[in-house]
């Protein structure tokens, strides 16, 4: 007898768990949509409006909400074009800025050049200078060592000379006053090949 009771019990809890379903089942599909449409004729006797024209407002919110919609759509593609130029803007002020460094750079690098450039023409320049005012003063001191030289040569070319003329008058004093004792037309001498000849109106004057 209490093998038999233990299925009933279950086949009674099935048929509850049946029930329960068709009435959960049941307020959904009827009693809530029931509810929902009770709660909007309550609306609408609120509004002071017919059904007409509540559908009508609702009908005109409904499109404003479309419109609305619509406006936030365009508004929200509106500003993701204005971020998207915002982001490229500040890209290519980040870009600009990197190249103004780098000319910035190279400004400073070509002044630092620039620069040493000029130091190293300044250097250049005083070495030429410098070279110059050595090479002057060599070439200042071989003019006046030749120029002591050619003096005492030309002294010396000079004393020379005098030698030389005394010794031909000398010479031809010796040589041609005699000769004019044969010859009293003589009056005078002068040195041809190297010898003393003996004249009658020649360059140098005889004085016996």
């Amino acid at each position: 007898m209490e093998e038999s009771a233990v299925p009933k019990k279950r086949l009674n809890t099935t048929y509850l768990t049946i029930a329960a379903v068709i009435l959960f089942l049941f307020i959904i599909l009827i009693v809530r949509p029931g509810i929902i449409g009770y709660g909007v004729y309550q609306k609408v006797e609120d509004s002071g409006l017919s059904l007409e024209g509540y559908t009508a407002n609702v009908q005109e919110l409904e499109s404003k909400l479309a419109a609305s919609t619509t406006e936030l759509t365009l508004t929200k593609d509106f500003a993701d074009e204005r971020q998207k130029e915002a982001q490229q803007a500040r890209d290519d002020f980040t870009s600009c800025e990197a190249e103004r460094q780098s000319l910035e750079k190279q400004a400073i690098a070509c002044e630092e050049s620039c620069g040493l450039k000029e130091d190293i023409m300044a250097m250049a320049d005083a070495k030429v200078e410098l070279e110059v005012e050595k090479k002057t003063a060599e070439v200042n001191d071989a003019r006046d060592s030749c120029l002591k030289t050619l003096n005492g040569h030309e002294e010396e070319l000079r004393s020379l000379q005098e030698n030389y003329d005394l010794l031909v008058a000398n010479t031809a004093r010796s040589i041609c006053c005699k000769a004019r004792v044969d010859d009293p037309s003589i009056n005078s001498y002068e040195v041809i090949n190297d010898k003393v000849s003996c004249l009658n109106g020649g360059e140098k004057a005889l004085e016996c």
